[in-house]
Protein backbone atom coordinates (compact mmCIF):
# COMPACT_ATOMS: atom_id res chain seq x y z
CA UNK A 1 0.00 0.00 0.00
CA UNK A 2 1.23 3.42 -0.65
CA UNK A 3 0.70 4.93 1.99
CA UNK A 4 -0.54 5.06 5.60
CA UNK A 5 -1.90 8.52 6.13
CA UNK A 6 -5.20 8.48 7.55
CA UNK A 7 -5.98 12.61 7.70
CA UNK A 8 -9.15 13.55 6.60
CA UNK A 9 -8.59 15.15 3.12
CA UNK A 10 -9.86 18.89 2.74
CA UNK A 11 -12.70 19.12 0.50
CA UNK A 12 -12.01 18.90 -2.81
CA UNK A 13 -13.98 21.28 -5.50
CA UNK A 14 -13.60 21.90 -9.01
CA UNK A 15 -12.63 25.29 -8.43
CA UNK A 16 -10.03 24.42 -6.58
CA UNK A 17 -8.65 21.88 -9.64
CA UNK A 18 -9.08 24.67 -11.74
CA UNK A 19 -6.88 26.91 -10.03
CA UNK A 20 -3.78 24.45 -9.28
CA UNK A 21 -3.83 23.91 -13.17
CA UNK A 22 -3.85 27.63 -13.48
CA UNK A 23 -0.99 27.27 -11.06
CA UNK A 24 0.84 24.82 -12.81
CA UNK A 25 0.42 26.80 -16.08
CA UNK A 26 1.80 29.83 -14.71
CA UNK A 27 4.73 27.66 -13.52
CA UNK A 28 5.53 27.01 -17.70
CA UNK A 29 4.87 23.10 -17.63
CA UNK A 30 4.04 22.17 -21.03
CA UNK A 31 1.19 21.09 -22.29
CA UNK A 32 1.58 17.33 -22.29
CA UNK A 33 1.83 17.88 -18.68
CA UNK A 34 -1.20 19.86 -17.70
CA UNK A 35 -3.32 17.53 -20.06
CA UNK A 36 -2.37 14.65 -18.42
CA UNK A 37 -2.39 16.48 -15.40
CA UNK A 38 -6.06 17.33 -15.84
CA UNK A 39 -6.89 13.89 -16.85
CA UNK A 40 -6.09 12.06 -13.84
CA UNK A 41 -7.73 15.42 -11.38
CA UNK A 42 -10.53 14.27 -13.43
CA UNK A 43 -10.88 10.75 -12.50
CA UNK A 44 -9.88 11.91 -9.05
CA UNK A 45 -12.79 14.71 -8.98
CA UNK A 46 -15.26 11.99 -10.08
CA UNK A 47 -14.43 8.83 -7.70
CA UNK A 48 -14.35 11.03 -4.60
CA UNK A 49 -17.89 12.72 -6.17
CA UNK A 50 -19.59 9.21 -6.80
CA UNK A 51 -18.10 7.78 -2.80
CA UNK A 52 -19.11 8.86 0.40
CA UNK A 53 -16.66 6.60 2.21
CA UNK A 54 -13.80 8.28 4.44
CA UNK A 55 -11.44 10.55 2.08
CA UNK A 56 -8.13 9.71 3.31
CA UNK A 57 -5.07 9.78 1.34
CA UNK A 58 -4.78 6.11 1.81
CA UNK A 59 -7.85 4.93 0.27
CA UNK A 60 -6.98 7.91 -2.51
CA UNK A 61 -3.92 5.98 -2.93
CA UNK A 62 -5.86 2.48 -2.94
CA UNK A 63 -7.98 3.96 -5.74
CA UNK A 64 -4.78 4.85 -7.62
CA UNK A 65 -3.37 1.39 -7.71
CA UNK A 66 -6.81 0.41 -8.77
CA UNK A 67 -6.56 2.41 -12.05
CA UNK A 68 -2.81 2.44 -12.44
CA UNK A 69 -2.56 -0.57 -15.01
CA UNK A 70 -5.88 1.57 -17.01
CA UNK A 71 -3.19 4.51 -17.30
CA UNK A 72 -0.68 2.76 -19.61
CA UNK A 73 2.98 3.92 -19.56
CA UNK A 74 2.16 7.60 -18.61
CA UNK A 75 1.25 6.17 -14.90
CA UNK A 76 4.24 7.80 -13.35
CA UNK A 77 3.71 11.21 -14.46
CA UNK A 78 -0.13 10.50 -13.18
CA UNK A 79 1.35 9.66 -10.16
CA UNK A 80 3.88 12.73 -10.06
CA UNK A 81 0.86 15.24 -10.88
CA UNK A 82 -1.48 13.31 -8.14
CA UNK A 83 1.26 13.84 -5.30
CA UNK A 84 2.01 17.33 -6.48
CA UNK A 85 -1.95 18.44 -5.94
CA UNK A 86 -1.77 16.85 -2.70
CA UNK A 87 1.15 18.68 -1.47
CA UNK A 88 -0.78 22.08 -2.93
CA UNK A 89 -3.72 21.28 -0.69
CA UNK A 90 -1.21 21.21 2.11
CA UNK A 91 0.35 24.68 1.25
CA UNK A 92 -0.88 26.20 -1.14
CA UNK A 93 1.96 25.88 -3.37
CA UNK A 94 3.25 24.51 -6.47
CA UNK A 95 6.70 23.12 -5.22
CA UNK A 96 8.16 22.26 -9.08
CA UNK A 97 10.90 19.63 -7.58
CA UNK A 98 8.24 17.60 -5.70
CA UNK A 99 8.24 14.27 -7.54
CA UNK A 100 8.01 12.25 -4.45
CA UNK A 101 6.55 8.29 -4.80
CA UNK A 102 4.60 8.19 -1.70
CA UNK A 103 5.71 4.63 -0.72
CA UNK A 104 9.15 5.21 -0.82
CA UNK A 105 10.85 4.62 1.68
CA UNK A 106 15.39 5.72 1.81
CA UNK A 107 17.40 2.92 1.71
CA UNK A 108 19.26 4.03 4.51
CA UNK A 109 15.44 4.20 6.75
CA UNK A 110 15.06 0.55 5.85
CA UNK A 111 18.40 -0.20 8.01
CA UNK A 112 18.24 -1.31 11.30
CA UNK A 113 18.83 1.31 14.26
CA UNK A 114 22.37 1.27 15.17
CA UNK A 115 23.04 1.37 11.68
CA UNK A 116 21.18 3.82 10.08
CA UNK A 117 22.15 6.63 13.30
CA UNK A 118 26.14 5.64 12.23
CA UNK A 119 25.40 6.44 8.52
CA UNK A 120 23.75 9.31 9.49
CA UNK A 121 26.76 10.64 11.57
CA UNK A 122 29.25 9.40 9.50
CA UNK A 123 27.69 11.17 6.51
CA UNK A 124 27.08 14.55 8.47
CA UNK A 125 30.99 14.43 9.50
CA UNK A 126 31.47 14.87 5.88
CA UNK A 127 28.86 17.57 4.82
CA UNK A 128 31.17 19.28 8.18
CA UNK A 129 33.84 18.62 6.06
CA UNK A 130 33.33 20.52 2.96
CA UNK A 131 32.95 17.22 0.70
CA UNK A 132 31.51 17.43 -2.38
CA UNK A 133 27.45 16.76 -2.46
CA UNK A 134 28.56 13.87 -5.11
CA UNK A 135 31.15 12.63 -3.20
CA UNK A 136 28.75 12.34 -0.12
CA UNK A 137 26.25 10.24 -2.15
CA UNK A 138 28.80 8.25 -2.99
CA UNK A 139 30.14 7.03 0.33
CA UNK A 140 26.13 6.59 1.06
CA UNK A 141 25.41 4.13 -0.98
CA UNK A 142 28.81 2.08 -0.50
CA UNK A 143 27.40 2.70 3.02
CA UNK A 144 24.53 1.32 2.87
CA UNK A 145 24.94 -1.73 0.64
CA UNK A 146 27.70 -2.68 3.27
CA UNK A 147 25.28 -2.46 6.20
CA UNK A 148 22.50 -4.61 4.32
CA UNK A 149 24.99 -7.19 3.83
CA UNK A 150 25.37 -7.10 7.79
CA UNK A 151 21.78 -6.94 8.60
CA UNK A 152 21.41 -10.04 5.87
CA UNK A 153 24.03 -11.84 7.65
CA UNK A 154 22.07 -11.99 10.90
CA UNK A 155 24.85 -9.03 12.72
CA UNK A 156 23.51 -6.84 15.69
CA UNK A 157 25.82 -4.36 15.92
CA UNK A 158 29.57 -3.00 14.44
CA UNK A 159 31.68 -4.63 17.18
CA UNK A 160 30.48 -8.13 15.56
CA UNK A 161 32.69 -7.70 12.50
CA UNK A 162 35.62 -9.85 11.94
CA UNK A 163 38.23 -9.89 9.19
CA UNK A 164 36.51 -12.96 7.77
CA UNK A 165 32.98 -11.42 7.38
CA UNK A 166 34.73 -8.38 5.75
CA UNK A 167 36.74 -10.45 3.11
CA UNK A 168 33.00 -12.50 2.69
CA UNK A 169 31.38 -9.36 2.09
CA UNK A 170 34.00 -8.39 -0.66
CA UNK A 171 33.74 -12.12 -1.94
CA UNK A 172 29.88 -11.79 -2.11
CA UNK A 173 29.65 -7.89 -3.15
CA UNK A 174 29.59 -8.36 -7.14
CA UNK A 175 30.43 -5.37 -9.87
CA UNK A 176 30.89 -4.91 -13.00
CA UNK A 177 34.62 -3.42 -12.80
CA UNK A 178 37.09 -4.46 -10.54
CA UNK A 179 37.76 -0.17 -10.89
CA UNK A 180 34.27 -0.48 -9.44
CA UNK A 181 34.49 -2.31 -6.79
CA UNK A 182 37.75 -0.80 -5.41
CA UNK A 183 35.67 2.54 -5.73
CA UNK A 184 33.31 0.71 -2.90
CA UNK A 185 36.22 -0.95 -0.96
CA UNK A 186 37.71 2.44 -0.52
CA UNK A 187 34.98 4.40 1.04
CA UNK A 188 33.80 1.51 2.96
CA UNK A 189 37.30 1.43 4.79
CA UNK A 190 37.11 4.93 5.78
CA UNK A 191 33.62 3.88 7.18
CA UNK A 192 35.72 1.63 8.89
CA UNK A 193 38.22 3.82 10.30
CA UNK A 194 35.16 6.00 11.52
CA UNK A 195 33.61 3.34 13.41
CA UNK A 196 36.98 3.01 15.02
CA UNK A 197 37.37 6.36 15.73
CA UNK A 198 34.10 6.18 17.57
CA UNK A 199 34.68 3.41 19.40
CA UNK A 200 32.52 1.10 17.82
CA UNK A 201 35.34 -1.16 16.29
CA UNK A 202 37.47 -2.35 18.93
CA UNK A 203 40.67 -3.53 15.90
CA UNK A 204 42.25 -0.28 14.06
CA UNK A 205 43.51 -2.53 11.54
CA UNK A 206 39.58 -4.05 10.34
CA UNK A 207 39.33 -1.95 7.31
CA UNK A 208 42.45 -3.66 6.04
CA UNK A 209 41.03 -6.90 5.60
CA UNK A 210 39.20 -4.72 2.40
CA UNK A 211 41.70 -5.65 -0.03
CA UNK A 212 42.64 -3.11 -3.41
CA UNK A 213 41.65 -4.78 -6.20
CA UNK A 214 42.70 -2.59 -9.12
CA UNK A 215 45.76 -0.47 -9.06
CA UNK A 216 45.98 2.83 -10.80
CA UNK A 217 46.32 3.04 -14.47
CA UNK A 218 47.19 5.39 -17.02
CA UNK A 219 45.14 5.92 -19.92
CA UNK A 220 45.77 7.54 -23.64
CA UNK A 221 45.05 10.82 -23.55
CA UNK A 222 41.88 11.48 -26.16
CA UNK A 223 40.88 14.91 -28.37
CA UNK A 224 39.20 15.45 -30.70
CA UNK A 225 40.78 15.22 -34.68
CA UNK A 226 41.05 18.00 -36.79
CA UNK A 227 38.03 17.15 -38.74
CA UNK A 228 35.76 16.66 -35.65
CA UNK A 229 36.68 20.22 -34.78
CA UNK A 230 36.00 21.84 -38.35
CA UNK A 231 33.05 19.54 -38.13
CA UNK A 232 31.47 21.70 -35.04
CA UNK A 233 32.56 24.78 -36.12
CA UNK A 234 29.97 24.32 -39.41
CA UNK A 235 27.13 23.92 -37.75
CA UNK A 236 24.28 26.51 -39.48
CA UNK A 237 23.36 28.25 -35.73
CA UNK A 238 20.44 29.65 -37.59
CA UNK A 239 19.04 26.48 -38.10
CA UNK A 240 19.34 25.30 -34.69
CA UNK A 241 16.49 24.75 -32.51
CA UNK A 242 16.51 26.70 -28.83
CA UNK A 243 17.57 24.04 -26.98
CA UNK A 244 19.72 22.84 -29.90
CA UNK A 245 21.41 26.90 -29.83
CA UNK A 246 21.41 25.95 -25.84
CA UNK A 247 23.78 22.88 -26.71
CA UNK A 248 25.94 24.54 -28.87
CA UNK A 249 26.32 26.98 -26.91
CA UNK A 250 27.57 24.76 -24.40
CA UNK A 251 30.00 22.53 -26.57
CA UNK A 252 31.83 25.87 -27.82
CA UNK A 253 32.10 26.45 -24.61
CA UNK A 254 34.60 23.80 -23.69
CA UNK A 255 35.74 23.71 -27.06
CA UNK A 256 37.29 27.15 -26.82
CA UNK A 257 37.41 27.84 -23.04
CA UNK A 258 38.03 24.22 -21.41
CA UNK A 259 35.45 24.62 -18.68
CA UNK A 260 34.71 21.50 -17.34
CA UNK A 261 30.72 20.21 -17.17
CA UNK A 262 30.44 21.05 -13.25
CA UNK A 263 31.73 24.70 -14.06
CA UNK A 264 29.46 25.21 -17.28
CA UNK A 265 26.07 24.39 -15.75
CA UNK A 266 26.98 26.70 -12.79
CA UNK A 267 27.89 29.32 -15.36
CA UNK A 268 26.04 32.78 -13.87
CA UNK A 269 25.45 35.89 -15.84
CA UNK A 270 27.50 37.60 -13.29
CA UNK A 271 30.73 35.60 -14.24
CA UNK A 272 30.87 36.98 -18.00
CA UNK A 273 32.29 40.19 -18.60
CA UNK A 274 30.80 41.24 -22.55
CA UNK A 275 33.25 44.78 -22.35
CA UNK A 276 36.57 42.56 -21.68
CA UNK A 277 35.06 39.49 -23.67
CA UNK A 278 36.12 37.16 -20.75
CA UNK A 279 34.83 34.71 -18.23
CA UNK A 280 36.39 33.92 -14.69
CA UNK A 281 34.83 32.29 -12.15
CA UNK A 282 35.30 29.71 -9.26
CA UNK A 283 36.00 26.20 -10.48
CA UNK A 284 33.73 23.72 -8.42
CA UNK A 285 35.68 21.17 -7.86
CA UNK A 286 39.00 22.56 -7.25
CA UNK A 287 37.97 26.11 -5.93
CA UNK A 288 40.49 28.13 -7.71
CA UNK A 289 39.65 31.56 -9.57
CA UNK A 290 40.20 31.41 -13.25
CA UNK A 291 39.74 34.02 -15.80
CA UNK A 292 40.10 33.17 -19.17
CA UNK A 293 39.18 35.08 -22.59
CA UNK A 294 36.43 34.81 -24.42
CA UNK A 295 36.93 34.13 -28.02
CA UNK A 296 34.51 36.05 -30.51
CA UNK A 297 32.93 33.27 -32.16
CA UNK A 298 32.58 31.74 -28.77
CA UNK A 299 30.87 35.33 -27.63
CA UNK A 300 28.51 35.43 -30.25
CA UNK A 301 27.42 31.74 -29.93
CA UNK A 302 26.99 32.52 -26.32
CA UNK A 303 24.55 35.89 -27.29
CA UNK A 304 22.81 33.93 -29.83
CA UNK A 305 21.78 31.76 -27.14
CA UNK A 306 20.79 33.97 -24.50
CA UNK A 307 18.84 36.53 -27.40
CA UNK A 308 16.89 33.80 -28.86
CA UNK A 309 17.01 30.56 -27.40
CA UNK A 310 16.48 30.90 -23.64
CA UNK A 311 13.64 30.36 -22.29
CA UNK A 312 12.39 34.34 -19.42
CA UNK A 313 13.23 32.68 -16.51
CA UNK A 314 14.75 34.61 -13.34
CA UNK A 315 17.30 31.91 -12.59
CA UNK A 316 20.64 32.95 -12.07
CA UNK A 317 22.30 30.58 -13.99
CA UNK A 318 23.21 30.91 -18.04
CA UNK A 319 22.33 27.75 -18.92
CA UNK A 320 18.78 26.29 -17.91
CA UNK A 321 16.21 24.00 -18.54
CA UNK A 322 14.13 24.70 -21.47
CA UNK A 323 10.98 22.88 -19.68
CA UNK A 324 9.47 23.17 -16.09
CA UNK A 325 11.01 24.29 -13.56
CA UNK A 326 13.21 26.36 -15.42
CA UNK A 327 16.36 25.73 -13.68
CA UNK A 328 19.99 24.71 -13.24
CA UNK A 329 21.02 21.66 -15.55
CA UNK A 330 22.72 18.85 -14.39
CA UNK A 331 26.28 17.86 -15.76
CA UNK A 332 25.41 15.09 -17.34
CA UNK A 333 23.55 17.63 -19.93
CA UNK A 334 27.17 18.17 -21.29
CA UNK A 335 28.13 15.19 -22.28
CA UNK A 336 24.59 14.78 -24.41
CA UNK A 337 24.93 18.19 -25.60
CA UNK A 338 28.39 17.06 -27.69
CA UNK A 339 26.66 14.16 -28.32
CA UNK A 340 24.30 16.14 -30.26
CA UNK A 341 26.83 17.60 -32.49
CA UNK A 342 29.29 14.81 -32.47
CA UNK A 343 27.46 11.32 -32.84
CA UNK A 344 30.72 9.60 -32.62
CA UNK A 345 31.39 10.65 -28.79
CA UNK A 346 29.96 7.48 -27.24
CA UNK A 347 33.64 6.31 -28.46
CA UNK A 348 35.39 8.64 -26.22
CA UNK A 349 35.31 7.51 -22.44
CA UNK A 350 35.49 10.56 -21.19
CA UNK A 351 32.91 12.41 -23.28
CA UNK A 352 32.76 15.48 -22.34
CA UNK A 353 35.83 16.13 -20.82
CA UNK A 354 37.16 15.88 -24.19
CA UNK A 355 36.34 18.82 -24.99
CA UNK A 356 38.82 20.23 -22.06
CA UNK A 357 41.47 17.84 -23.24
CA UNK A 358 41.50 19.13 -27.09
CA UNK A 359 41.76 22.86 -25.71
CA UNK A 360 44.60 22.02 -23.65
CA UNK A 361 46.34 20.07 -26.60
CA UNK A 362 45.52 22.63 -29.28
CA UNK A 363 47.40 25.28 -26.49
CA UNK A 364 50.20 23.09 -25.91
CA UNK A 365 50.68 22.67 -30.25
CA UNK A 366 50.26 26.36 -30.33
CA UNK A 367 53.76 26.96 -28.30
CA UNK A 368 52.09 27.98 -25.07
CA UNK A 369 54.09 27.43 -22.08
CA UNK A 370 53.07 24.69 -19.98
CA UNK A 371 52.99 26.86 -16.79
CA UNK A 372 50.52 28.76 -18.62
CA UNK A 373 48.25 25.86 -19.82
CA UNK A 374 48.30 25.07 -16.19
CA UNK A 375 46.86 28.20 -15.16
CA UNK A 376 44.27 28.24 -17.93
CA UNK A 377 43.58 25.04 -17.00
CA UNK A 378 43.18 25.91 -13.01
CA UNK A 379 45.42 23.50 -11.81
CA UNK A 380 47.46 24.06 -8.87
CA UNK A 381 50.78 22.86 -10.91
CA UNK A 382 51.78 21.91 -14.10
CA UNK A 383 52.70 18.28 -13.49
CA UNK A 384 48.92 17.77 -14.58
CA UNK A 385 49.37 18.67 -17.82
CA UNK A 386 52.55 16.53 -19.25
CA UNK A 387 50.31 13.78 -20.20
CA UNK A 388 49.81 16.04 -23.47
CA UNK A 389 53.16 16.45 -24.42
CA UNK A 390 52.86 12.87 -26.46
CA UNK A 391 50.12 14.54 -28.47
CA UNK A 392 52.83 17.00 -29.56
CA UNK A 393 54.09 14.87 -32.75
CA UNK A 394 55.64 17.88 -33.90
CA UNK A 395 58.06 19.08 -31.40
CA UNK A 396 58.21 15.42 -29.83
CA UNK A 397 60.07 14.85 -33.35
CA UNK A 398 62.40 17.67 -32.22
CA UNK A 399 63.52 16.20 -29.33
CA UNK A 400 64.70 12.41 -30.61
CA UNK A 401 66.92 9.84 -27.88
CA UNK A 402 70.62 9.28 -29.19
CA UNK A 403 71.01 5.88 -31.04
CA UNK A 404 74.31 5.29 -28.74
CA UNK A 405 72.36 5.79 -25.63
CA UNK A 406 69.54 3.10 -26.12
CA UNK A 407 72.91 0.73 -27.28
CA UNK A 408 71.80 0.87 -31.10
CA UNK A 409 75.16 1.36 -32.99
CA UNK A 410 75.58 2.48 -36.72
CA UNK A 411 77.59 -0.02 -38.83
CA UNK A 412 77.69 -0.19 -42.63
CA UNK A 413 74.58 1.63 -43.31
CA UNK A 414 73.04 -0.73 -40.96
CA UNK A 415 71.62 -0.29 -37.52
CA UNK A 416 72.97 -2.94 -35.02
CA UNK A 417 71.19 -3.52 -31.64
Amino acid sequence: MPGSNQTELPFISWSIIETFLKEMANARYKKTVLKSTRHILTLCYIFLDMHSFSRTEENLWLWFNHVKPFLGTGWKQHRRSLCQFLHYLKTCLITTTYTGDPSYVPPVNRLPVWACDSIRSYLTLLEREGWKKSTITMHRSCCIRFCQYLQEEGINDFCEITTDTLQDFNRKDMHTTPEGKAAYNCRIRCFLIYLYEQGMVCNPYLYKALPTISAPRTVIVQTLSPEEMAYIWSVNSDTLSPVELRDYAIVCVGLTMGFRASDIVLLRFDNIDWTRRSICLTQEKTGKNIALPMPVRTGNILFRYLRDGRPESADIHVFIRHKAPFKGLHRCVCAKALKRFLPQANAYSNRYHVLRRTFATNLLRGNTKAELIADLLGHSTDSTVHKYLSLDEERMRQCPISLGTVGISLKGGVFHA
